[in-house]
């Protein structure tokens, strides 16, 4: 049966129109290369495993939206165990939906390991013996059936910990050293990139390396003091942690437990205590372990609650001074890009700008696994200093810094708020909503999530302030992706403090959310397809058309503000491509011209010059304007292009040794356009989004002169397109597939129209249709000639040709075939197919539908029977067709595959005497008829032996 279902798509050779494989290059979905979505991956499980669950959360939506199954698959469980590690009762919950979903979704073998290990991690949760029994076998089972794939290592991980939860720390180390030895499997690494395995070899040998934590004398006695002081019993916890300073003062757990007393004493709210604590701890060894996270807690308290900016500065000072001498101590590693921060902080907040900046660049280079969301929040807090700019709007007290270096204390509100805005930038959520929560009250915040440090002691605060934090906090929310909880704060903010000048970035954000609501609920639609009923589409459909309604209005209200919002030319961008969505013509002529004529040079100006030339081709059949408009999209794409093109000889120049390109890049964020830090940046294009884009307007002018008759120019604008081809999205396992620029490319060179001179005969608009979906189907953008043949086929104002109908029929039929997912359609393409046989059963192209349609019948319904009877009737009817000998052809082939040995002899001698010149003559000499001989004489030596002879 292998042989089966390789069938006719192993056997047929690849021709234009006929063949099985169809690249989907330029149409719906937009390839991303796959180097890029290893690199995402890598970074997203990199995150995951140094902590920063929500930045690996971030990283993974991007590969949502993939073309690869096995992509999207690994992006959403990585999501779902980020969830998971949060390790909140919403959140787990939300995990546990994401693993229910893929597992109805998807029947990937990566992805069953994948669940199993999702199944030991919810069983593990529930502190049973028993459980954690069950946790341990499916665990161990991912890693006897040694599935070569990076979920080996993540099973081994999880495994470990499971281990030395019991204390078990031989079978811990036993099964990292496994995972060790499958990395240097060539069977795992044939399969998968290095790259993609760096950061689990990561994570196996920092949990090899924490086994010696968990070893070290104290371990119990340290967890079961902490344990106490997570429970608020923080007199009982004191009297722990004293006992181990006492007994445990050689091991790692003696300073560690120090600071655990002061951190008990400030919750206790016994402050002097606390604060005399900490400085002797600091001054017995400033440069000791744990010092450095004693210096954080130092600086937290005294910016949070005491808002003493004279005693910061000092012991900033003092912590800074202290890394050169204590930064070989691990503890101090851990903790150096925090300090840093608040080294920064406090140089700010005492109007010490230079200071400022050169701390932030040292937590740049001290956070060496920062993910690019931290790399390029830190570059917007070094522009903002650089500028000597607020990290607080206009709004508040242009006197904020006055005094501050002469006097103790500030505005605790501004502190605090201040604070935020740097620690969200500095991508440390948690932080952020620990100071948040000192201006809002917990009623602010989701009820079944309130921050974990929503007791602590609240600022005194204006309205301003309170409307202020509701908007930080609705981007917080908004970069979790927890929508409803970010709209209803950021709302409230706008009714909080009605004139706050930063609800523009307000409203930004709603819209914002409004279209990720939209594609989130899409994605959702798409990952449940298999399960999915009609009503649930429908139920999609309307939300999605629901939140790009609400989106659509905000974009309006932002541009009605005023003229100089940072985010209108974004906004005016927006609008115009939902007004195309659903928008009257005379509207979306309006918007996009109204965005033209406003921003001509953007980013966005090609996709809006796209939009436009296919207007004037589809909804207005105007040549003429699209001429006009094909001049400006080329100058548009020529001046785009053309820093891409060298920007490989410039890196080249500036090539850097090893040591110096590890270093991290300062990158020109934020401040330089116009975008405050506390606002969030305008959307840009990334370089593989522009270089589509660039593509995609190559393309169009290629087509404009193509239908023109131009074939020289068309050339000279596919050529150019062609540097810009996206990546496909398959893999040729033997020689080369030709992309669609390729196919053009060949169509322009021969000086002719594509679509047939009977096609064109008849209604012109249906001709200009008809060449257009010819031309974007040779493109390979499938989507759009599907689209295209609709229009013409259900179109109420054009009278048909049979032939045209004909015509459209069969490339109707070609796309449902071609496209990807499951709006890939076989067996509606076979109807196509046939219909356009009976449309024009003279038409030159009429024999197609009979081949295209027992290919169908063979690969995708394994119906022999049924595919024979088309390509015998193609024989008959269309004996002189260039496919005539293939489908005798292939008649043999299905015969040989479904065991008839006698009809397959038959019908390849047929072959043979009827198309002696068939490029398959020799295939089947030397194959097929060679096969059936030895099959032959292999039965007759088998009836010889159970006859005795």
């Amino acid at each position: 049966m292998f042989f089966v279902f390789l069938g006719l798509s192993f056997l047929i050779p690849v021709a234009a129109g006929t063949g099985n494989v169809c690249a989907d290059v330029a149409g719906g979905k937009k390839a991303v290369s796959k180097h890029v979505e290893t690199s995402t991956l890598s970074k997203g499980w990199n995150s995951f495993y140094s902590g920063s669950y929500a930045s690996a959360y971030k990283q993974a939506s991007s590969l949502l939206k993939s073309s690869r199954e096995a992509v999207r698959v690994e992006a959403l469980h990585l999501q779902a165990r980020a969830l998971w590690a949060m390790r909140t009762a919403p959140r787990r919950q939300r995990a546990k939906k994401m693993w229910a979903s893929l597992r109805r979704a998807s029947s990937l073998n990566s992805l069953k390991e994948r669940l199993q290990i999702a199944e030991a991690l919810q069983l593990s949760s529930r502190n049973d013996s028993n459980q954690e029994d069950k946790a341990i076998t499916l665990l161990e089972g991912v890693l006897s059936r040694g599935y070569p794939d990076t979920c080996l290592a993540e099973a081994a991980v999880a495994l470990a910990e499971l281990h030395v939860r019991r204390e078990d720390f031989v079978k811990a180390k036993r099964a990292l050293d496994f995972a060790q030895k499958q990395f240097a499997n060539p069977k795992l690494t044939a399969e998968i990139p290095t790259e993609r395995l760096a950061p689990f070899k990561a994570a196996v040998q920092a949990t090899l390396e924490r086994l010696d934590y968990n070893q070290d004398p104290g371990r119990l006695e340290y967890e079961q003091a902490r344990t106490l002081q997570k429970q608020g019993q923080f007199t009982q916890a004191i009297k722990a942690f004293a006992r181990i300073v006492k007994d445990f003062d050689q091991t790692d757990f003696g300073p560690r437990s120090e600071l655990c007393i002061v951190e008990c004493l400030l919750a206790g709210k016994r402050m002097p205590q606390a604060m005399k604590r900490l400085e002797a701890f600091i001054d017995a060894s400033p440069m000791g372990p744990w010092r450095g996270q004693a210096y954080v807690l130092y600086l937290d308290t005294l910016l949070e609650e005491k808002y003493d900016l004279i005693e910061a500065g000092k012991v900033a000072r003092k912590a800074v001074d202290s890394i050169a001498a204590a930064r070989s101590e691990n503890s101090w590693q851990l903790v150096l890009y925090d300090l840093y921060l608040r080294a920064a902080l406090v140089s700010y907040l005492q109007d010490d700008f230079p200071a400022a900046e050169k701390a932030l660049q040292e937590a740049n280079k001290a956070g060496k696994n920062l993910n690019e969301a931290q790399r390029e929040g830190l570059n917007r807090l070094i522009s903002t200093m650089k500028t000597k700019a607020s990290l607080l709007p206009e709004d508040f007290s242009p006197s904020r810094m006055s005094g501050r270096t002469t006097s103790a204390k500030a505005d605790g509100a501004e502190i605090v708020l201040s604070s935020a805005v740097l620690y969200s930038l500095a991508d440390r959520a948690d932080k952020t909503e620990s100071l948040l929560s000192r201006v809002l009250p917990a009623s602010y915040f989701p009820k079944k999530e309130e921050p974990s440090q929503a007791a602590q002691r609240r600022v005194a605060c204006k309205p301003i302030h309170i409307s202020f934090a509701l908007y930080q906090a609705g981007r917080m929310y908004a970069e979790r992706q927890e929508y409803e909880d970010a709209r209803r704060l950021l709302t409230l903010s706008m009714k909080r403090w009605k004139k706050g000048s930063w609800h523009d970035a307000t409203l930004f954000s709603l819209a914002r959310i409004m279209e990720e609501q939209a594609t989130a609920a899409q994605q959702a639609e798409d990952a449940e397809s298999k399960a999915s009923s009609k009503k649930a589409e429908t139920k999609t459909e309307r939300l999605v058309s629901r939140r790009n309604q609400e989106s659509r209005k905000i974009w309006e209200e932002l541009l009605g503000r005023k003229d100089q919002s940072p985010y209108n030319e974004y906004a005016s961008y927006r609008n115009a491509m939902m007004l195309c969505e659903n928008g009257s013509m005379r509207e979306r002529q309006k918007a996009l011209d109204g965005f033209l004529a406003s921003y001509a040079k953007s980013s966005y100006a090609g996709r809006v010059y796209v939009k436009l030339i296919d207007i004037s081709l589809e909804k207005m059949f105007d040549i003429a304007a699209a001429e006009k408009l094909s001049e400006a999209t080329l100058a548009w794409a020529d001046e785009k292009a053309l820093p891409l093109q060298e920007k490989p000889q410039e890196e080249k120049k500036e090539k850097k040794s090893p040591a110096e390109s590890s270093e991290p890049k300062e990158q020109k964020i934020a401040s330089e356009d116009g975008i405050p830090a506390w606002s969030p940046a305008r959307p840009r294009l990334t370089k593989e989004q522009l270089q589509q884009d660039i593509y995609s307007a190559y393309l169009r002018c290629g087509l404009v002169d193509f239908l023109a008759k131009r074939y020289e120019q068309a050339n000279d604008r596919f050529e150019k397109a062609k540097a810009f081809t996206p990546p496909s999205g398959y893999l040729a396992v033997q020689g080369s597939v030709p992309t669609g620029i390729d196919r053009m490319l060949s169509a322009a060179k021969a000086g002719k129209p594509i679509t047939p001179a009977e096609a064109l005969e008849g209604d012109e608009k249906a001709s200009l249709i008809l060449q257009l979906a010819d031309v974007h189907y040779t493109a390979g953008n499938y989507f759009r000639a599907l689209r295209l043949s609709e229009i013409v086929l259900n179109a109420k104002d054009v009278k048909l040709s049979q032939e045209q109908q004909s015509w459209a029929l069969l490339r109707r039929g070609r796309c449902r075939f071609c496209l990807e997912g499951k709006t890939r359609d076989p067996l509606a393409a076979m109807e196509d197919y046939m219909a356009a046989v009976t449309r024009a059963p003279r038409a030159p192209w009429a024999y197609r539908g009979l081949f295209l349609s027992g290919n169908i019948l063979f690969n995708t319904k394994h119906d022999v029977k049924g595919a024979v009877e088309l390509w015998r009737r193609m024989l008959r009817e269309y004996p002189d067709s260039p496919e005539a000998h293939r489908a005798a052809y292939y008649i043999g082939v299905s015969y040989e595959v479904s065991k008839q040995r006698n009809k397959a002899l038959a019908a390849y001698n047929d072959f043979l005497r009827s198309y002696p010149d068939s490029p398959f003559v020799s295939l089947v000499r030397d194959y097929h008829l060679r096969r059936l001989e030895k099959q032959s004489g292999r039965k007759t030596q088998r009836g010889n032996k159970q006859q005795g002879v």
